[in-house]
């Protein structure tokens, strides 16, 4: 990537069950450590609980959208803000908080 304005590629677990023990995980942490490239630490968690009781209300990702984010109570034990905080942190961005709102 010397040639490349990308100056690195940052890769972080996703979608995370915390019921089981994920050995593939494990294994693959290891690599992507053998191989030098970053990965955050911490995981961001599945929501099935979350999904499961809004699709009994008819309503379907709405947990995904990329545009708003998700309210606070769902976010909470997800490890998104703890994600969001980590890129913010590497990136070295500026944030801005209005009024105490997230």
């Amino acid at each position: 990537m010397s040639d490349s304005r990308i100056k690195d590629i940052i890769l972080f677990w996703n979608k995370v069950d915390r019921r089981v023990r994920n050995i593939i995980i494990d294994e693959y942490t290891k690599l992507i450590h053998e191989y030098e490239l970053t990965l955050l630490p911490g995981y961001v968690y599945a929501t099935h609980r979350f999904s499961h009781e809004l699709s009994t209300y008819g309503l379907r990702g709405v947990f995904r959208s990329t545009y708003q984010p998700p309210a606070r109570g769902l976010r909470m034990g997800t490890g998104l803000d703890e994600l969001v905080n980590e890129i913010i942190q590497r990136l070295k961005l500026k944030t801005k908080t209005e009024n105490g709102n997230d």
